[in-house]
């Protein structure tokens, strides 16, 4: 496993010690208490086979407070997209809705840790979230959004034209 935005809050670093205790079962645990450069981080992307999202529901940023999924996002719905890769997810965090298939939630450190005991032991699981994921992420094409985009302009055209 690695984590590849750094692990600073309480949150993280519960994970990655809930993680750790897989050692045993040969997981090694990567991870960096700072950001990667652009070509680090891009070097160990394209190694994953599934993202975690660690973080706490709420954080402060710079003084003030954030929460997730309102006045802060996180990158791991754009992975998703770019990468097509299944991710394990806190319960307050809503799936996006082409990923809810590859998207596994958890409760606390661990149940993560259960959760991935049961992928590492179930390794057709962990293929189809994957599969689930590259499905997901190809509605995210140029081709398909463009083609969204038009249907719901003519859509909207239509039901607001006044009849003759």
């Amino acid at each position: 496993f690695r984590f590849i935005g750094g692990v600073a809050d309480e949150t993280g670093k519960e994970v990655v010690e809930k993680l750790a205790q897989l050692k045993d079962a040969g997981i090694n645990i990567d991870y960096s208490e700072k950001l990667l450069s652009d070509a680090e981080f891009e070097e160990k992307m394209n190694r994953v086979d599934m993202l975690i999202l660690p973080a706490p529901n709420t954080i402060m940023v710079e003084g003030f407070e954030e929460e997730y999924n309102r006045t802060k996002i996180s990158g791991t719905v754009g992975h998703q997209i770019r990468r097509g890769l299944p991710v394990l997810q806190p319960d307050w965090c809503p799936a996006d809705e082409h990923f809810a298939k590859s998207t596994i939630h958890y409760a606390n450190g661990d149940d993560l840790k259960e959760k991935i005991e049961f992928l590492i032991e179930s390794p057709s699981e962990l293929r189809a979230l994957k599969e689930f994921a590259l499905d997901a992420a190809n509605d995210y094409i140029p081709e398909k959004i463009a083609e969204h985009i038009s249907e719901t302009l003519l859509a909207h055209f239509f039901l607001n034209e006044k009849p003759e």
